[in-house]
């Protein structure tokens, strides 16, 4: 009987990465990036950036409309309610492809893009 080598374990769909992940530690296969979120998760990988001087985007995860009207207003839009403030996209934690993203340019369409996306369920990969 030949012994098997354990190269890889391939995930059919997104929702499946994080699980293929682990099961190719867990089993040892030849090629593995460990266990890493940071990889799939533009958040942390925004975050990690940040941390190691990286230039990246202004972020917040906000679970709340207020933290993130303070966010928009005092960190990005710089206090300016005005039409002529920039854009702020607003995108679910975790997500698939663009589902779920919104490009606002006033407080009226964050409000209504953060409210359509808080509390909705989300890709957990």
């Amino acid at each position: 009987m030949v012994p098997l080598l354990n190269v890889a374990v391939l995930s059919e769909s997104d929702s499946g990465v994080s699980t293929a992940e682990r099961v190719s530690v867990c089993i040892g296969c030849a090629n593995n990036n460990g266990i890493a979120p940071q990889l799939r998760n533009k958040f942390l990988m925004n975050e990690n950036a940040q941390k190691i001087g990286l230039h990246s985007v202004r972020q917040k995860l906000a679970s709340t409309w207020e933290e993130a009207e303070s966010f928009i207003l005092n960190t990005l839009w710089d206090n300016r309610e005005d039409s002529d403030s920039p854009l702020c996209v607003l995108k679910p934690y975790r997500g698939v492809a663009s589902d779920g993203v919104y490009c606002c340019r006033s407080m009226e369409e964050a409000k209504a893009a953060f409210h359509s996306l808080i509390g909705k369920s989300k890709y957990e990969g």
